[in-house]
């Protein structure tokens, strides 16, 4: 299995675009999804880049979530508090 990869493809890894990357070395070399998938996986692994898209983006995500939850909560209970009082 070749390991070099191509710069734009090693660009996209270091920026957090797994996707990206695995979609330009598909066409750069013609393989196939799964192929390419385990070469970027294999290389971020050699060269300690996040193995997955995801990993930096889903707590801030979740911490996003809770954020609107509780100032929803907060809006509701000022509504409901200004309505009763």
């Amino acid at each position: 299995m070749k390991q070099g990869l191509d710069v734009q493809v090693v660009s996209a890894l270091q920026d957090g675009r797994k996707v990206e990357a695995i979609k330009l070395l598909r066409k750069q070399r013609g393989i196939g999804l799964k192929e390419a998938k385990d070469i970027v996986d294999s290389y971020c692994e050699e060269h300690g880049l996040s193995s997955s898209s995801q990993a930096s983006g889903g707590t801030g995500g979740l911490m996003l979530v809770g954020l609107l939850v509780v100032v929803g909560y907060l809006v509701y209970r000022y509504v409901l508090g200004s309505a009763a009082g």
